[in-house]
């Protein structure tokens, strides 16, 4: 156990979904992240071809990665 972290805090990064929500999901957690992935790489293809530049997709990337870090300090930061 970390010193200073509660247990239920841990629990998060064991089981996302069921700290979360229900034990009860129509996806399991093993297919979330790859599903994800695969819906995010076919927008970002799309993006490419209606762009025309490989610019537009890098930059819409860094920026989502960006936000994406943004929420889970946040998020951490209320947890505390």
């Amino acid at each position: 156990m970390l010193a200073g972290i509660q247990p239920g805090v841990l629990d998060f990064w064991r089981s996302p979904q069921s700290s979360l929500a229900s034990r009860e999901s129509r996806i399991p957690e093993s297919a979330a992240l790859p599903l994800f992935a695969l819906v995010m790489s076919v927008f970002y293809a799309c993006w490419l071809e209606k762009s025309h530049s490989v610019a537009a997709p890098i930059i819409g990337h860094d920026l989502s990665d960006g936000v994406e870090y943004l929420l889970l300090l946040i998020w951490v930061g209320l947890a505390t």
